[in-house]
């Protein structure tokens, strides 16, 4: 439901305009719903009023974060801003505190998810004990997994030697994981749960806080079937973990930014 301040409203339309549900539309009084279904509680009607004179049931204008202009950062320092991350693969013993864990789920879940649908939820690992006993599980399903001539165990072997050996290959001597749940039946589960922990990745080193995606768990977690690791972290039976952050503080400071690929863009 959204209530109009007549008196704050200069009908400039804009909220009818950016409405991605289209269900406003304006009126010499301003706007107003022309169905009474449909709103997705984007809230980009209230983000775009200039005078702050729309107000929604489900996201309140009274908790809204204003923008503020002085924090706006320059192209200079958004390039090397995000040029600056970096997959962290070695970690100081010493554990995130939660307060840090915390802030960067906080700051996650605002990450834009298909048709506002929401819903992401987080399981922050912060106990060294239990990604040990994940760790564990992964090395011992990858050697099951070698015995077979699946052709996908190709490249696993090296890996899991090296586990063997003392090297952790696996979870990269991470302390700790932050990973991404949503509901199975959410076409865009996989999306949305990649988009949580990209805004957790970027967000993290501003708190000190290094991550790394853990492709080796995605990819154990989608192979096995016994469910193992859905009752070690008792997910609900609704809810499967979609995208995994290896969490730690970082050991090493970088001073460089690499050089990728160059630009291969096609015109049309």
């Amino acid at each position: 439901m959204i209530t109009l301040n007549q008196d704050s409203c200069v009908k400039c339309g804009h909220c009818a305009e950016v409405c991605p549900a289209e269900i406003l539309g304006m009126t010499e009084a301003g706007p107003e719903e022309n169905r009474s279904t449909g709103c997705i509680a984007c809230g980009h009607c209230m983000a775009i009023c200039p005078t702050g004179a729309l107000d929604l049931a489900d996201v309140p204008l009274s908790e809204q974060e204003p923008i503020m202009e002085e924090l706006t950062i320059s192209e200079e320092k958004a390039r090397q801003f995000l040029r600056s991350r970096r997959s962290v693969r070695s970690y100081k013993k010493d554990l995130v505190p939660r307060e840090k864990l915390l802030k960067i789920v906080d700051l996650a879940r605002l990450a834009p998810t298909g048709s506002n649908g929401q819903g992401t939820q987080f399981i922050v690992i912060e106990n060294p004990a239990i990604v040990d006993k994940i760790r564990e599980k992964m090395a011992v399903f990858f050697e099951e997994w070698l015995k077979s001539d699946d052709p996908k165990t190709r490249g696993y072997r090296k890996i899991i030697e090296a586990y063997r050996d003392g090297k952790d290959t696996l979870l990269r001597g991470a302390p700790q994981m932050i990973l991404a749940l949503n509901e199975k039946d959410n076409p865009a589960r996989h999306l949305n749960g990649v988009f949580a922990l990209t805004y957790a990745e970027l967000y993290a080193p501003t708190l000190g806080v290094g991550t790394c995606w853990a492709g080796f768990f995605q990819g154990y977690y989608g192979a096995q079937t016994t469910g193992e690791m859905d009752m070690l972290l008792e997910i609900p039976p609704d809810m499967t973990i979609t995208a995994a952050l290896m969490v730690g503080i970082p050991k090493y400071s970088y001073h460089r930014l690499p050089e990728r690929e160059k630009l291969n863009v096609l015109w049309r």
